[in-house]
């Protein structure tokens, strides 16, 4: 059962914003890895405090780099928008759970396809869990795991962990006006 703290929203919706950087590696198993090598991730939000949770907007670049000279490289885009729930574990130490929603974008390298094979972007879905340590007053190091499904005709998943920095600041009174 959840309890009351966790639902409570304690802070007004938009009252801080927070932006973010991180690098990952993919833990993926799936078949797509016996023709690309995942090299990292790179990942860039914005987020603010929303009424139940955390909602947020970022990109996630993803290079499948080919093992073959049989297909292209291609840069994958996850462009989303999310909502994840708070929860302090300790005054410096907070765990997030929530969700993730968007388009993958894939853009192949220039080779033999067509320009209608060279682009393609489908929908994608999946959970994240994060753990946030406040270092300073408005820094935070974050630690997290992804998992989404890219809904092609055969699925792809994907698993990617990641480590970031991210800045927290709070926004002032006429910007939340607009934002509410």
């Amino acid at each position: 059962m959840i309890s009351v703290p966790f639902l409570a929203q304690t802070k007004k919706p938009f009252s801080e914003m927070n932006i973010g950087i991180s690098g990952g590696y993919n833990l993926s198993t799936e078949p797509l890895t016996d023709f690309w090598n995942i090299p990292f991730s790179a990942e860039g939000f914005l987020s603010t405090n929303f009424y139940l949770g955390t909602a947020q907007i970022g990109a996630k670049y993803i290079p499948l780099r080919s093992l073959t000279k049989n297909q292209p490289s291609i840069n994958s885009f996850f462009i989303y928008i999310g909502w994840v729930a708070d929860y302090s574990l300790f005054k410096e130490l907070s765990v997030h759970a929530g969700l993730k929603a968007g388009s993958y974008l894939m853009m192949a390298e220039k080779g033999d396809l067509s320009t209608y094979q060279q682009s393609e972007s489908e929908f994608a879905f999946g959970p994240t869990l994060s753990l946030e340590y406040h270092i300073l007053r408005h820094l935070n190091l974050h630690a997290a795991a992804d998992f989404f499904r890219i809904f092609t005709f055969n699925k792809i998943n994907f698993a990617n962990f990641s480590l970031g920095i991210s800045y927290r600041f709070y926004t002032k009174k006429w910007f939340r006006e607009i934002l509410e």
